[in-house]
């Protein structure tokens, strides 16, 4: 079967290209051939190292409707290669692959990897793939017509590249406690930075037995380099050290073995967990939870993104207190390897991901005159939400 994957947004460093990359893998090893189309980006180099075909289309990072200028492209590979799936692995590229798989008779997947329940149209007869029990949830509610036809897929971390490694040299028996965190300097991040930089800060004074380790990139970046000299003068040690964007994935998971602890949200807690490490998820306001065997189902229903916290206060606690209890009890830290390690090797190695996506792969589909009035239909919705949208925007309020 051959599947072409299409993504808006270029390939660059985030969760859902690293979730692309990691079942792909695992699809190419069952036999499956990947084409991927996508705006240029630095981790191009990853995909054709797997062994995927990689046409480049910047066309599709730009926005909707002119993203639509990549049709012929998409057109052009499904003709040449044979596709027999177009795989839209973002919401910007939603559109111009079902337009191309539509007008070709092809079959379409959709894959919401995270965030909130969208609002956007989603196309008759789309298979779609979510990462969270929220999502499912939410998404069927509000896309009643394609109740059946969202698929919760959360298994999509490579246990292959993330995984325990053992110490080869003995460390000394009072070094400082690594925690580390990974996460993009961007403004989108920075409740979360906050809650991490504030609370390591607040700490210092009463532990001096630990450091923080932050690896990432982005906007906010000299700001919070200037942030962190300052913290590391107060206290005349390095409490926080900055390690810059990480592009390789060994690094990453030298990275991770090499920490005692982890702190964050989202896909990286999940890399650390499979690293048999203890993980802390993190909100946007201080707060944090444990991520243990009595707490995991409810992070898990909200994609490992912190948003448990706004549904069950009883799982908060405050980030310092963690830490400090954490700290100071290391048989604690002990207990939670091995739960972490079970964890993701039952419920979200990628191998089992990409079994359910080969299933979905092969589900029938409409004949070509059905997407026809699929295309149609599609068109006389987006015309009228964004027209309603517009005289919404004109009344008085």
């Amino acid at each position: 079967m051959k599947v072409l994957i299409v993504l808006g947004w270029p390939l660059e460093h985030g969760g859902h290209m690293n979730s692309a990359l990691c079942l792909g893998k695992n699809l190419i090893r069952s036999g499956t051939t990947l084409f991927v189309c996508a705006p240029y980006g630095p981790k191009i180099n990853d995909f054709l190292d797997l062994g995927m075909k990689v046409v480049a289309c910047d066309a599709l990072a730009k926005r909707f409707p002119r993203n639509l200028m990549s049709v012929p492209s998409l057109i052009s590979i499904i003709l040449k290669e044979n596709i027999d799936v177009v795989h839209a692995m973002d919401y910007q590229s939603l559109y111009p692959g079902f337009l191309a798989a539509s007008l070709l008779g092809r079959k379409l997947l959709f894959t919401k990897a995270g965030g909130e329940t969208p609002e956007y149209i989603i196309p008759l007869e789309t298979n779609v793939v979510v990462y969270s029990g929220e999502l499912l949830e939410g998404m069927q509610a509000q896309y009643p017509y394609l109740f059946d036809r969202f698929h919760l897929i959360k298994a999509r971390i490579d246990t292959d590249l993330f995984h325990p490694i053992e110490q080869s040299i003995s460390e000394p028996a009072h070094r400082p406690v690594k925690i580390f965190m990974a996460m993009r300097l961007e403004e989108s991040k920075r409740p979360w930075l906050e809650t991490a930089i504030t609370g390591i800060t607040d700490l210092a004074g009463k532990n001096p037995s630990f450091v923080f380790l932050l690896a990432g990139n982005g906007g906010l970046g000299s700001e919070i380099e200037a942030q962190v000299e300052r913290i590391n003068r107060r206290y005349n040690r390095d409490v926080i050290l900055l390690l810059g964007g990480i592009s390789s994935i060994a690094d990453m998971n030298k990275l991770y073995n090499d920490a005692d602890l982890i702190v964050g949200h989202g896909r990286g807690i999940l890399e650390a967990m499979a690293c048999g490490k203890p993980v802390v998820a993190i909100g946007k306001h201080g707060e944090a939870t444990i991520v243990r065997r009595d707490t995991v189902e409810q992070i898990s229903y909200y994609n490992f993104s912190g948003r448990h916290l706004d549904h069950h206060p009883e799982l908060s606690q405050n980030f310092n207190e963690v830490l400090e209890t954490l700290l100071k009890h290391p048989e604690k830290r002990e207990e939670l390897k091995d739960f972490s390690l079970e964890y993701i090797k039952c419920e979200y190695a990628a191998d089992i991901g990409a079994k359910h996506l080969q299933k979905l792969y092969g589900v029938e589909s409409k004949p070509i005159y059905y997407r026809y009035a699929y295309i149609l239909r599609w068109l006389f919705d987006e015309v009228r939400t964004r027209i309603t949208r517009y005289f919404s925007k004109q009344q008085p309020h």
